[in-house]
């Protein structure tokens, strides 16, 4: 275009400015027009991707203790300041481990969770992580609409 004429003309005769480093990215030079500034470009701040970190637990439990019946050895799982109880929802439903929620919130929040393993068999889906669920056990509690973990509510201080 004229523009970029007037910037090899002016180039050529050895008296250009370098272009702003906006150049590159916008083909505009945000310093050479009169007043104009390059506009600012606003950065998000990087954050951890934690949509699957109960499942990552869950499939890590079931490597270091020993599998599904290591980990319904005794009484089951524990599960201390549960949150909204999704590691002992996938515990219980995905390897029929007994567990339980101890946390002092009135209510665990696992309608999502019950909605992702009836509807859209969120949990058995990915056949590279078939080994890590009681096929058995996961098929049942799906057709009978999940379970829900035991809960208790204490407050330790």
């Amino acid at each position: 275009g004229a523009d970029d004429e007037a910037v090899v003309t002016s180039a050529a005769a050895g008296d250009a400015e370098r272009p702003g480093h906006g150049w590159a990215r916008l083909g505009v030079c945000g310093s050479s027009g009169a007043g104009q500034k390059e506009p600012r470009v606003r950065k998000r701040r990087k954050r951890p991707r934690n949509a699957s970190k109960c499942s990552t637990l869950r499939r890590f439990l079931y490597d270091h203790f020993g599998g599904a019946e290591g980990l319904r050895r005794g009484t089951g799982v524990v599960d201390i300041a549960g949150g909204q109880g999704e590691l002992s929802f996938e515990l219980l439903n995905c390897l029929d481990v007994p567990s339980l929620v101890v946390e002092p919130q009135p209510c665990l929040r696992l309608r999502r969770h019950v909605n992702a393993m009836v509807r859209r068999n969120i949990y058995g889906r990915n056949p590279l992580y078939a080994s890590y669920i009681d096929q058995e056990a996961y098929q049942r509690n799906r057709a009978a609409g999940g379970r829900m973990p035991e809960h208790l509510r204490i407050f330790v201080d």
